[in-house]
């Protein structure tokens, strides 16, 4: 059989994009290594026991200093291919009778999706891509009938991504819980810069789950609010209907192509000119307001809308 490596680096939610490759090199019949350089140390738990994986490498993240290098018998190891994301760029110490690079500057204007796709052009794919693919715990958490998930953060790194009004949100709805790590509830660097204050009926998860566990929890949730973020892709990749929260990060880039993804935006004239500009910009000349500008009415009537639709579309 065929071997395929496939590195990637960088968040979670660059991880899940990565995942159709798998699936692709799966369907042509190759037996599948990843090389795994991400952000959060326990990423990697979240691909390892998916179809045609045969094992995992580690590399601990250049960015974030998470994780620890594990590379096996890496070294000894020679492919019929290798697939480089552009976080990870051609590393050429790995062995390969084929190796294909995506180009970080093409990469930069049009994201992993688009990329991802042209690789599987290049191999030989000719239909719609598989579908991103991540592995729960499968732990039981016995939550209330629809159940949504929260999660207020993004990277450490990124502020700018963060929305104001998720305590708001959370007051309006029955029956809440909340996810992701600690450092996703310190907003001194937002421009709200206050703390979240979270009404009492929220049930707080923060800090205490492992990622499989989280995918675990977000799994039996009727929906996930988010930030754009890495568990935003991780609930669009386990089908969860999932409420993504975008202001000059673009939802055309960024966001899965996934029916049960819907971007919220606030809608504003600028907003298409201003995701075309270069990515990673942390600013803009209004000065996020579309997301100061975005209330908890504004997405509360985008995701009663996007339900009922699915409601209705399940009893068709």
């Amino acid at each position: 059989m065929p071997t395929a490596l496939i590195s990637a680096a960088g968040g979670i939610g660059d991880l899940v994009r990565t995942t159709p490759l798998v699936g692709v090199c799966h369907a042509l019949g190759f037996e599948i290594d990843l090389l795994v350089e991400n952000d959060y140390g326990d990423a990697a738990a979240l691909v390892r026991d998916l179809p045609g994986i045969r094992g995992v490498f580690h590399q601990r993240s250049r960015w974030t200093g998470a994780g620890a290098t594990d590379l096996g018998d890496l070294r000894n190891r020679t492919y019929d291919l290798a697939l480089f994301t552009a976080l990870t760029g051609p590393q050429p110490w790995i062995r390969a009778t084929r190796v294909i690079s995506i180009d970080r500057a093409r990469w930069l204007t049009e994201g992993d999706v688009v990329s991802v796709r042209r690789v599987a052009t290049e191999l030989g794919w000719t239909e719609a891509l598989p579908s991103p693919m991540v592995r729960t715990s499968g732990r039981r958490f016995d939550l209330e009938q629809r159940t949504i998930a929260i999660h207020p953060g993004c990277k450490p790194n990124w502020p700018w991504k963060k929305w104001h009004g998720f305590p708001d949100l959370a007051s309006r709805l029955p029956s809440i819980v909340l996810i992701g790590m600690p450092s996703d509830l310190d907003n001194r660097d937002t421009y709200f810069g206050t703390p979240f204050e979270w009404p009492s009926h929220v049930r707080n998860f923060v800090g205490q789950l492992s990622l499989p566990d989280t995918a675990a929890l977000i799994s039996e949730c009727a929906a996930l609010v988010s930030n754009d973020s890495g568990l935003m892709h991780v609930a669009a990749a386990l089908g969860i209907p999932t409420f993504g929260i975008f202001g000059i990060t673009s939802p055309a880039r960024e966001a899965l192509p996934l029916p049960n993804m819907v971007p919220v935006t606030k809608g504003l004239s600028c907003e298409p000119e201003c995701r075309r500009r270069p990515w990673g910009r942390s600013d803009c000349s209004r000065h996020l307001e579309c997301l100061r500008s975005l209330t908890a009415e504004d997405v509360m009537s985008r995701i009663e809308q996007a339900l009922t639709v699915q409601s209705v579309q399940r009893d068709c």
